[in-house]
């Protein structure tokens, strides 16, 4: 194991403080630039039940407290997560294998979106009076969150979606990825500085089999919300049922549409940027370009002239575009959809892949991976191959449609809908194409991982069916109730008609203010 990290692995956050009894197996987590392994970290499912309880007992208190007093920790945590930037972005930077410049404006992205959930959160969740009555309508927790999160963006994604279920009231049990359990551990530990109540916030590490499935088929955890695959949501539905609500972004990646009257260098730019940060694991990845066939040359060219230049290598490397994938089981689940892809008789106009790689990255124990770019024509991709939204892996497929029109309707017959980005010089047409586009984010002359955490994040079919995350998600995790009153004494001339009042038939004294205590047998 790697001796020169800051800190060891400090096992469970329960009950406030860090915590291991004992262990049923171990998440080994390496450098997946170097190979080396960074830590063996153990994980039992048992604790999972432990935090639950400690949530639940929390939660009593925590869902009644003000705005102003959840509010509190959230600030003290974004000010931790500013001084601890760089020491986020360097073990993101080991542990996940992003450049560390990019590690670096991921937690800055984070800290931003602290500021913009307290903004928009007082908003949401400001009750509101009725105008000519005692009444209100406010939202109120759900109860126990059960959060699973997975591993593309340690910091970030996390912080979208513990925050607002924290913020709405709920208490928190966080499941994050076993790939990145020190860059979990890290944000843990920020959390523990920002001094939440005990209970009101806990982690327990491990894989999502089994303590994945412990947290989320558990009889006292109230709504689930989380990111990952689709088929992890898929086994999440099937497993709960309707038992309880679920608020789940399944990525899906992202497609670029091409129009022949676009900027070119613009749209090659983004194109690539947006296929290949990251080694092409964000969620919302460009995996497809559709070109309108009257421009798709000089495009195509743009972008196999960018990836030619693109430069793969070590996080700490300045000038590394990206760095290498998270860990040798995805090196060679890409390897082999590449092969896969390859056998079907796709081209490839620039093949990708560890062979295409410089000799010091290709050695045995590294997990780097040259971008990919596939071509097609005409038609569509067999049914025997891993489609691209599917691959956790840098690869972009190329498709030649004759008006982008034609894009948008082979948008709409795919299964997934997170993503999208229209390349154009007119803003009308871009309002059209984006109006018929059946997807959650639409951007114009801007790549598919452009997003902003002011807006929500939705994403729909396969890629979550409508959940949400960033302040929207607290609509998911709070419920509305309304209120309605009145005070003072009843006055009976405003009694419904047909009603005869005790007073006026003599069997009740009019001048008595109270009654006196029911005895059996007066009636």
């Amino acid at each position: 194991m790697d001796r020169t990290l800051t800190f060891r692995h400090k096992g469970d956050y329960l009950a406030g403080s860090f915590y291991q009894e004992s262990s049923e197996g171990h998440a080994e987590t390496i450098d997946p630039s170097t190979g080396v392994v960074l830590d063996r970290v153990p994980w039992r499912s048992a604790a999972i039940d432990m935090a639950v309880r400690q949530a639940r007992a929390a939660s009593t208190r925590w869902r009644t407290d003000s705005f102003e007093d959840r509010a509190a920790p959230l600030e003290r945590l974004r000010q931790l997560l500013e001084a601890r930037r760089g020491h986020f972005a360097a073990l993101i930077a080991r542990e996940l294998g992003k450049p560390n410049w990019e590690a670096t404006l991921e937690v800055a992205a984070a800290e931003r979106s602290v500021d913009l959930l307290l903004e928009q959160g007082a908003e949401i969740l400001q009750t509101a009076a009725h105008p000519t009555s005692f009444g209100s309508v406010q939202r109120l927790p759900l109860g126990v969150a059960g959060v699973i999160t997975p591993y593309p963006y340690p910091v970030y994604g996390p912080i979208q979606i513990l925050l607002p279920c924290l913020l709405g009231g709920n208490t928190v049990v966080w499941n994050p990825s076993s790939r990145v359990p020190l860059a979990s551990q890290m944000l843990a530990m920020a959390v523990d500085s920002a001094r939440f109540p005990a209970g009101v916030f806990s982690m327990v590490q491990g894989p999502r089999a089994p303590v994945g499935e412990r947290l989320v088929r558990h009889d006292d955890v109230d709504f689930i919300a989380g990111a990952g695959s689709p088929r992890m949501a898929e086994q999440v539905r099937t497993s709960i049922g309707n038992l309880r609500p679920l608020a789940l972004q399944t990525g899906g990646k992202g497609w670029a549409i091409i129009c022949a009257d676009a900027d070119l260098d613009r749209a090659a730019y983004e194109v690539v940027s947006g296929a290949f940060l990251s080694a092409g694991q964000r969620c919302n990845a460009t995996s497809r370009v559709l070109v309108e066939r009257g421009v798709a040359r000089p495009f195509l060219t743009r972008v196999v002239a960018l990836m030619r230049g693109l430069k793969v290598g070590p996080p700490t490397d300045r000038d590394s575009f990206c760095g290498p994938l998270v860990d040798l089981t995805a090196r060679r689940r890409f390897q082999t959809q590449l092969r896969n892809w390859a056998d079907a008789q796709i081209e490839f106009p620039v093949e990708g892949g560890v062979s295409q790689l410089p000799a010091p990255l290709r050695r045995q124990g590294l997990c780097y991976a040259a971008p990919a770019l596939a071509l097609l024509e005409s038609g569509d991709l067999p049914d025997s191959i891993t489609p691209p939204e599917e691959v956790e892996g840098p690869l972009l497929l190329a498709q030649l449609v004759d008006t982008a029109e034609q894009a948008v309707e082979r948008y709409n017959g795919h299964p997934y809908g997170l993503a999208s980005a229209i390349f154009t010089a007119s803003e009308r047409r871009f309002e059209a194409l984006a109006g018929a586009l059946e997807c959650g984010a639409v951007n114009w002359n801007r790549g598919t991982i452009v997003a902003s955490a002011r807006f929500p994040n939705v994403g729909l079919g396969r890629s979550g069916l409508g959940a949400e995350s960033n302040a929207a998600l607290l609509y998911s995790c709070t419920y509305t109730q309304s209120r309605l009153g009145t005070s003072g004494r009843f006055d009976p001339s405003h009694r419904v008609p047909g009603m005869a009042w005790p007073t006026e038939m003599g069997l009740i004294d009019p001048s008595a203010v109270s009654t006196p205590p029911y005895r059996p047998g007066e009636l």
